[in-house]
């Protein structure tokens, strides 16, 4: 029964996660509103690109691939908030209104 809930949950999430469309939110929807504007980097993958990317693991490499993967995450965040920038103006006044 556990197992059946479980499978549930990850296929409505997955159906979720494909219906969005990141160039455009729906940020009337609750799912998609409370998604992250740039992709987290935590300390478990940063070690995981550093094991796998860098020959020489040395203070010099591991900033170098630190400022890489966080440079990646502000560009995909400056895209997705570009191309909803419209959106998030919209929505803001509407709430302003209340």
């Amino acid at each position: 029964m556990h197992e059946e809930r479980s499978e549930s949950f990850f296929q409505l999430t997955l159906t979720e996660f494909k219906k969005m469309n990141w160039n455009n939110i729906d940020l009337n929807d609750g799912y998609e509103r409370n998604q992250n504007l740039i992709e987290p980097l935590s300390f478990d993958t940063l070690l995981l690109e550093v094991g796998c990317n860098l020959r020489n693991i040395n203070p010099v490499s591991v900033t170098a691939q630190f400022e890489e993967d966080l440079q990646i995450r502000i560009d995909e965040a400056r895209e997705v908030f570009a191309a909803n920038l419209a959106n998030i103006i919209k929505k803001a006044k509407q709430e302003r209104k209340g």
